[in-house]
């Protein structure tokens, strides 16, 4: 198993107690990076950072609380769906990904994140790993 994909995991988890103000600030976010007034997954409003230095792009609540954050492109290239499944187990949820037909969306609302997989290889890939907070009823 990789220890790579848990810690990275982990540290993409950790933005979720971030507030606006805080992740702009350690994350070292320019002013180009920020777009305000965005809509996603039904949620409008929301203040939309890209963060392409962590391959990311991150959303917060119009009170500054963290929102969702999903990891894509580079920021996949070195996870493991297998390493995944083998700490955390069966996903809570199993659903069909819009990926396409070899592609399934694991779902762990207990711990935060979803991601979408190619069944056969266990390959993570786009839309990538989503996070969420309490305000969107899954974590």
């Amino acid at each position: 198993m990789s220890n790579h994909t848990i810690e990275q995991l982990k540290t993409w988890l950790e933005f979720r107690s971030f507030s606006l103000e805080d992740f702009v600030s350690a994350k070292k976010i320019t002013p180009d990076q920020i777009q305000g007034d965005s809509d996603k997954y039904k949620l409008t409003n929301l203040t939309f950072i890209d963060a392409e230095n962590l391959s990311a792009h991150v959303y917060f609540y119009p009170s500054g609380k963290f929102a969702i954050m999903n990891i894509c492109g580079k920021g996949l290239e070195q996870l493991s769906a297998t390493d995944l499944f083998s700490v955390y187990g069966e996903p809570e949820a199993a659903e069909r990904s819009r990926a396409g037909k070899t592609a399934n969306y694991a779902v762990y609302a207990e711990e935060g994140f979803a991601f979408s997989y190619k069944h056969k290889e266990k390959e993570v890939h786009l839309p990538g790993f989503i996070s969420f907070d309490a305000g969107c009823g899954i974590h």
